[in-house]
């Protein structure tokens, strides 16, 4: 059974079952071309493509499309672009 947690059942989304294992939670999330394992979970990630999630692994929070290979029990959260530029121009100016 795949959960879905969203506002209204017009947030829900469609998923091919053979590409979305059991005890799945999809909450803001799009798949294309994926395969995702059992007990795993999706949160807050608009369009999703060509990525393989593990068995209870968790992805939140990707504003991009990205194409993910995550293992078995992973947790994923990823950094927006303008935190991840921020993060290198503090780096730049790290004097040793």
């Amino acid at each position: 059974m795949v959960r879905y947690a969203g506002d209204s059942p017009a947030a829900r989304r469609e998923y091919h079952a053979e590409l979305v294992g059991r005890d799945c939670l999809l909450r803001a999330t799009g798949l294309a071309d994926s395969l995702i394992f059992d007990g795993a979970s999706l949160l807050t990630i608009p369009q999703m493509r060509g990525s393989m999630i593990g068995h209870a692994a968790t992805v939140t929070a990707c504003a991009a499309a990205p194409r993910l290979v995550v293992g078995d029990h992973s947790r994923v959260e990823t950094v927006p672009v303008m935190a991840q530029d921020s993060i290198l121009a503090t780096h730049n100016h790290v004097h040793w």
